[in-house]
C-alpha cells in the first residue's frame, strides 16, 4: 500500500529526534519493519525511512498514535495546525481515540 498524503500538498519532512523512538517501540515488540508496516498501514520504505530520521507529519502522527504516544510527538510540532490537534487528540476519549485511528486508516486505503 502507497503512503498517500491526506490532502493534496506535498508532505512537508519533520525533521526532529524521533527515529530512535520508532526503532525502540518497534524492535521492542519483536516486529520487523514490514510487520510495523502491515500493523500501521504503511510501507516498508516508509518505515524504514522514519527510523532513518525521515518522516511526514502524517507518518508520524500514525505512528505515535499506534504507539499511543502521541501527546510526545505532537509536543514537538511548532505550528498551530498540530497544536490544535493535540489538544483535540488530548480531550479524546479511548474509544474516540480508537475511532479516528481506524478513520485514518480507511483513508490511505
Amino acid at each position: 500500500m502507497k503512503n498517500k498524503p491526506l490532502d493534496e500538498e506535498k508532505e512537508e519532512e519533520v525533521q526532529i529526534p524521533y527515529a530512535a523512538w520508532i526503532r525502540n517501540e518497534r524492535e521492542s515488540r519483536g516486529w520487523s519493519q514490514r510487520r510495523l508496516a502491515n500493523e500501521v498501514g504503511l510501507t516498508n520504505t516508509t518505515i524504514s525511512e522514519a527510523e532513518k530520521g525521515k518522516a511526514s507529519r502524517e507518518t508520524l502522527f500514525i505512528l505515535a498514535a499506534y504507539f499511543k504516544k502521541l501527546d510526545k510527538v505532537l509536543t514537538w510540532a511548532k505550528d498551530e495546525t498540530t497544536k490544535q490537534l493535540l489538544k483535540d487528540w488530548n480531550e479524546m476519549n479511548g474509544d474516540e481515540q480508537e475511532r479516528t485511528l481506524s478513520f485514518i486508516r480507511l483513508l490511505r486505503l
